[in-house]
């Protein structure tokens, strides 16, 4: 009976450790894909205002035509 119930012990700690492992796990991907998020944004952002420098370089030299 004794036995029984410490192998049954190390079997439950063993549950929890995998679980836990698991969660960890989870979190980094999670992590990971808010990183990738936050980069495609940078990215976007950027190209926005490139695409503003542009058309505010487009104005001036229609200005400077007139």
């Amino acid at each position: 009976k004794v036995l029984w119930s410490v192998c049954f012990k190390q079997e439950e700690e063993e549950e929890e450790e995998e679980e836990e492992e698991e969660e960890e796990e989870e979190e980094e991907e999670e992590e990971e894909e808010e990183e990738e998020e936050e980069e495609e944004k940078g990215k976007e952002k950027k190209e926005e205002e490139e695409e503003e420098e542009e058309e505010e370089e487009e104005e001036e030299e229609e200005e400077e035509e007139k």
